[in-house]
């Protein structure tokens, strides 16, 4: 693990700590933290905790990590004081959890603590727990420090903010999906060419029904990951059985060099059903084609407002 600070290209800012191994940062814009001696943070930073494995939605959560102002070193959440309360966001695309403090104050020293799943924080979607042997003295925690900007600075944009319309990841699913989910006999009754809201954003995907279970909309909290999801569940794309579909296509195996070995095979095993999307011959998306769908689905999962692609579109 490795932690970073500071401001990229853009001018976003972010501490972020990569799991698991600080060699697959190589060509990282950050500049890292030394917690001896921290950089200045801007008082509206986000903290990005990126895995090697896909994560169990419901555990990326305030449950799984404690930013206070006390240097005390801490093992669980319950010992946690002048908790800062944070608004985290799952994208699976990149298995990361970004989470967005509500109350940082310039000048102060900071301490942000990871849990895992002894302590009630990350699991992997099979239930798997994700420790913290190798990282830390503790297997069921990890710190560190930061300290804020003394003069309360703060960025703009921060990394993962989603927003506005994403025209672009329509007309990704259109183009590279819509031969077998067109309009005229969709497969699995998706049309994702006029009928993208109502047959799949917040609707039940079919193939995720356990035991002959004739529920007709998803469940709120299923027994087990990967049942009664809903095809695109908006602004939940940990959730949105689509991504998956997605993620499950042996291309995304090359996206990224962090995924753990045979994790695309276990997530088909335990939550995908059924061919990969899109079907051969259709090219696979690349990373950034399925990042936009995943921001997409964050952002609410908007179809309204886009115009009607041409083949023209399609070519490109």
């Amino acid at each position: 693990m490795h932690v970073v600070s500071g401001l990229d290209a853009s001018g976003k800012a972010h501490i972020e700590a990569t799991f698991p191994d600080p060699a697959n940062a190589a060509g990282s814009l950050w500049a890292k933290v030394d917690p001896a001696e921290p950089l200045p943070v801007p008082v509206n930073a986000a903290f990005s905790v990126r895995f090697d494995r896909y994560l169990l939605p419901v555990n990326a959560s305030r449950q799984s990590i404690c930013i206070q102002s006390s240097l005390v070193e801490i093992k669980s959440l319950e010992e946690c004081t002048g908790l800062v309360f944070t608004n985290p966001s799952y994208d699976p695309v990149e298995r990361r959890v970004i989470y967005r403090p509500s109350a940082l104050e310039p000048d102060t020293l900071y301490q942000i603590t990871l849990f895992s799943a002894a302590e009630g924080g990350f699991r992997a979607f099979d239930g798997a727990a994700l420790s913290f042997d190798g990282l830390s003295s503790s297997a069921t925690s990890w710190t560190t420090r930061f300290k804020t900007d003394p003069a309360g600075a703060k960025v703009g944009a921060l990394p993962g903010e989603v927003g506005g319309k994403h025209c672009e990841a329509e007309l990704t699913l259109l183009c590279r999906c819509g031969s077998c989910h067109g309009a005229a006999g969709p497969a699995m009754g998706l049309d994702l060419v006029g009928g993208l809201g109502s047959t799949a954003v917040n609707q039940f995907a079919h193939q995720t029904l356990l035991g002959g279970d004739a529920a007709s909309k998803p469940a709120a909290n299923p027994p087990k990951f990967g049942v009664s999801m809903a095809r695109v569940r908006a602004e939940d794309p940990g959730n949105s059985y689509l991504l998956y579909k997605i993620l499950v296509n042996p291309a995304s195996q090359a996206w990224d060099p962090t995924l753990a070995k045979g994790e695309t095979d276990r997530l088909r095993r335990s939550v995908v059903s059924g061919m990969a999307m899109p079907a051969q011959p259709s090219p696979a998306l690349s990373q950034s084609e399925a990042l936009s769908v995943s921001q997409w689905i964050a952002a609410g999962a908007d179809v309204a407002g886009c115009p009607p692609p041409s083949a023209a579109d399609c070519s490109k």
